[in-house]
């Protein structure tokens, strides 16, 4: 199986170019799998199907109610648990309003971390306090500029979103 980790040039290249077919070309790489059979026992491809949000929320809570006191580790041995590891990982980073949602459907996430409390908070606490400040100043919109600190919150927040969407 070729490695993107490779001293290799052409083996590094070409691993990598077999990544980017299976994740966003997966009519491509089923063709490669088809001409190329060795492919399909490197364990990548056919084997893994996108699933949706609550497919894995699902998965998260199966894993969770197996292992309640244990968070899943993107170090782990086992397969499910580093995917779920990474998934919830990438929601973080990627996907705030997604990871809120996770934390409605599995809890057991925001006791995990404090910055999972963060995202929860920033997303329906905060759009609730938005709300408060346009009822409260309904002319003007939060600045980052302005002296009071929970306007600045509230504008550094939206500014955030916009660079997101």
């Amino acid at each position: 199986k070729p490695s993107r980790h490779s001293d290799d040039d052409e083996e590094r290249s070409l691993a990598n170019w077999i990544r980017v077919l299976r994740m966003r070309r997966p009519d491509m790489f089923a063709a490669l799998v088809t001409k190329v059979p060795e492919v399909s026992s490197w364990g990548i491809g056919s084997s893994r199907t996108r699933r949706t949000f609550e497919e894995r929320c699902t998965q998260l809570q199966e894993w969770v109610h197996k292992r309640p006191a244990q968070k899943p580790s993107t170090r782990s041995e086992d397969d499910e648990e580093r995917s779920l590891a990474h998934w919830i990982g990438k929601l973080k980073r990627k996907r705030p309003d997604s990871f809120a949602a996770l934390i409605t459907k599995v809890p057991e996430v925001s006791n995990w971390d404090r910055s999972s409390l963060r995202t929860q908070r920033s997303f329906e606490v905060r759009c609730t306090q938005l709300q408060e400040w346009v009822q409260k100043h309904p002319s003007s919109k939060p600045s980052r500029s302005a002296d009071d600190d929970e306007e600045v919150s509230l504008a550094e927040w939206i500014g955030y979103l916009k660079s997101r969407a």
